[in-house]
This record gives structure tokens, C-alpha cells and sequence, in this order.
């Protein structure tokens, strides 16, 4: 449209310029605007992997809606550089600790359950998502885990990752509560098991001692590989996470 001279009131471009154009051969049919961008090849990999984590693994899905009162408390009360993120992803690895089973993947009618957590983060960047690998995660105290987890987000926004910090995860987190996302159903990560959706930290209504209050809640979804975790495993795994992140 910046190519044509408008007719109309302060020069305004009409249907008439259009089709006088088109007539004329000027126009011709009209396209789509398009950029082809390259990935890089940590991208790539991701991109397969997603593609092969949706047309293989029959997903199932698991919420709770969690009282984030102690988490907040929590957060409060830890050392500078200790992030709300940090302390979830902390409980997650708690979580995996008591039901190692989901620690898993399942490979050929078989099930392999990983000794260590590898905890992939899920990070947004500007060449899209990715998420990076924390390696032996339960071994970490809690300030350790908060500076790996900040050295591979830099790393991710800084695209310096290589393909072997984004392929050994054997669980991810994925936390979209920061843009005000309340709920989501993740898609389970190729030779993982499970993934774990955190929305928005906010005040809703919950019912205590038969009162309706008004205390800070997040809905936790955690995603499952039918084929390695069934539904009372999922259950297990869930009650676990909402007792470590509800705690005092």
C-alpha cells in the first residue's frame, strides 16, 4: 500500500486504487510479508525433539492448585539472589528425590530411571525456547542451585549453549507465571518422562476452616508419559511437589 498513490480524502488509498493497479498488472495477486530465519543448531535439536515428543508420547495431565502462602514467606526470608523461581524449581528436585520413578524414560518396552536429576530450565529468549540442563541437580544446596540456574539462562539469552547442555535433561520445569500465565498443559520432553507448569503466583479465593480467604495460590501442572508413569505414580509425584512447596 506504500507503493500506491491514494485518491481518496488526504490521499487515503481506495478499493479503486487497488483495482486500477490490479488492472494496470501493477499488483497482481496479493502475497504475505515472509522472513525465513536460520536456527542455530541448539534450536534445531529442540525443534526435532518437540516434533518427536508430540507424535510419540501419549501425554496426560496432572494440577493442583497450591497455597503459595509458605512460598512466599520463603522467599522472603532467603538470601539476596535467591529468586521465587529458584525456590520452585528447588522444590521439584525435592519432589523427584521421593518418587525417583518418575525420573524416568521410556525406551524399546523399557523403562529407564536415571540416578541423577538433570533439571532442564525452561527459558524464553529472543531466537525462542530453549531449555538448558542444571546436571546433577540434587546434589546442589540451594544457593549453588540458584547460580546454576542463572549461569545457564545467560547462556541461553547469550546463545552460547551447545547441544549437550540442552539434551541430557531427564525432567523439565516450565515456569510462565511471570507473564501472568495462570494455567498450561506442557508438552513432555524427548527421553523424559514428565514436566512440570507453573502459572502465576496471585490472590484467589480458598476455602480454610470452612472460610472463604483471600491467599496467594499458583495452579502446578505437571505433565506425564503415559507409557512410563501411570496416573497414581503422576499422583504421587504431584502430592509430593504440593506438600514441598506448601510447606512452612
Amino acid at each position: 500500500l506504500s507503493t500506491i498513490i491514494g485518491t481518496g480524502r488526504s490521499g487515503a488509498v481506495t478499493l479503486e486504487d487497488v483495482e486500477a493497479l490490479d488492472a494496470s498488472g501493477s499488483v497482481g495477486h496479493a502475497t504475505e510479508r515472509s522472513e525465513q530465519v536460520r536456527l542455530g543448531s541448539v534450536h534445531r535439536t529442540m525443534a526435532d525433539r518437540m516434533a518427536q515428543s508430540w507424535a510419540e508420547i501419549p501425554h496426560f495431565t496432572e494440577s493442583n492448585l497450591v497455597d503459595g502462602t509458605g512460598l512466599l514467606a520463603r522467599n522472603a526470608s532467603t538470601a539476596n539472589g535467591i529468586s521465587l523461581n529458584d525456590l520452585l524449581v528447588a522444590a521439584v528436585i525435592r519432589a523427584v528425590v521421593r518418587t525417583p520413578r518418575v525420573n524416568a524414560s521410556y525406551r524399546n518396552g523399557s523403562l529407564v530411571v536415571y540416578d541423577d536429576v538433570n533439571l532442564a530450565v525452561a527459558v524464553a529468549t529472543e531466537e525462542g525456547l530453549f531449555a538448558p540442563v542444571v546436571k546433577r541437580a540434587q546434589d546442589l544446596e540451594l544457593d549453588q542451585l540458584a547460580d546454576e540456574i542463572h549461569r545457564v539462562t545467560t547462556a541461553a539469552h547469550q546463545r552460547t549453549l551447545t547441544t549437550e547442555d540442552v539434551d541430557t535433561g531427564t525432567i523439565t520445569v516450565s515456569n510462565l507465571g511471570m507473564y501472568g500465565v495462570d494455567f498450561g498443559t506442557p508438552v513432555v520432553t524427548h527421553r523424559q518422562s514428565a514436566i512440570v507448569f507453573f502459572g502465576s503466583l496471585k490472590e484467589r479465593p480458598l476455602v480454610l476452616d470452612g472460610l472463604v480467604v483471600a491467599r496467594p495460590s499458583l495452579y502446578v501442572t505437571v505433565a506425564f508419559d503415559h507409557r512410563a508413569i501411570d496416573g497414581a505414580l503422576g499422583a504421587q509425584f504431584l502430592g509430593a511437589l504440593t506438600e514441598e512447596l506448601e510447606q512452612s
